[in-house]
């Protein structure tokens, strides 16, 4: 997943991200995605930022079955997202950026992630500035990056523990 596996194997990166497709198409919404759901459908100006990981994939595609260019017919088409290594588009950092600086944010929910990913893993002290209360859920302690003493920690399934935690938002 970054710019230098492309020029590799690009056919490893297409099998990775085909994978990634296939996943995604069997998985189903879990009890925290039902919860958060509904918190956005509550709560007016409810906003969620996310990212993903996928596991390791092994090559075997052969770049003649690779998508090319419709246009030169020689060059490959890489998939359309962001590796390791590269910036988000401006435009998306733009949008975020303007939702930091619109309004107060009261509570930021950081949710499954070891917080190591740039810009994304920034967004809590960003929220914290604008007055909100930070809320990590991980289900291991080390992926609690630079908590505050104020900062809420749920250790545990995420699928559990969030539908538990917006229960009590929404009853405040």
């Amino acid at each position: 997943a970054s710019p230098a596996g492309w020029r590799r194997d690009p056919g490893l990166v297409c099998q990775f991200y085909s994978e990634q497709r296939r996943e995604a198409r069997r998985a189903h919404p879990n009890p925290a995605h039902y919860a958060l759901a509904e918190l956005a459908r509550k709560k007016g100006g409810f906003v969620a930022l996310s990212q993903n990981v996928a596991p390791e994939l092994h090559s075997g595609i052969r770049k003649s079955e690779l998508p090319q260019c419709p246009e030169c017919k020689e060059h490959l088409l890489r998939p359309r997202v962001v590796w390791f290594g590269e910036s988000l588009p401006e435009d998306i950092v733009a949008d975020v950026d303007a939702l930091f600086e619109e309004e107060k944010i009261d509570l930021c929910l950081v949710i499954g992630t070891s917080s190591k990913v740039w810009p994304t893993a920034g967004f809590c002290d960003r929220a914290r500035k604008l007055g909100a209360k930070v809320a990590w859920v991980n289900m291991r302690a080390d992926d609690v990056k630079s908590p505050r003493e104020d900062d809420w920690i749920f250790l545990g399934d995420a699928a559990v523990v969030v539908p538990e935690i917006l229960g009590l938002v929404e009853q405040s």
